[in-house]
């Protein structure tokens, strides 16, 4: 089972994102997950891009999002999945 995913509403967008260089894929179990702007509740921090293994079998990297909402930011944090997305027209 994966961890809880805390969407945070906050009043203030994440700044510019940062250029990085991804590395050597360290071996083929290995995902690029890219670098995102968290917030912690209090302030955004970086968290580097980085190759991680995925922790369940089928999961897959889901980038961090910011939107804007009713004049503030709605973020919720790049995380693992292994859930799919069916949209219901």
């Amino acid at each position: 089972m994966m961890g809880d995913l805390h969407v945070r509403i906050v009043n203030d967008a994440p700044p510019p994102r940062r250029h990085e260089v991804r590395t050597e894929r360290p071996d083929s179990s290995h995902q690029w997950v890219n670098g995102y702007w968290h917030h912690s509740g209090q302030e955004w921090a970086w968290s580097d891009g980085r190759w991680a293994q995925p922790p369940a079998r089928h999961a897959h990297w889901v980038k961090a999002s910011y939107r804007r909402y009713h004049g503030q930011t709605r973020y919720i944090p790049g995380h693992w999945s292994n859930q799919r997305v069916i949209y219901n027209n």
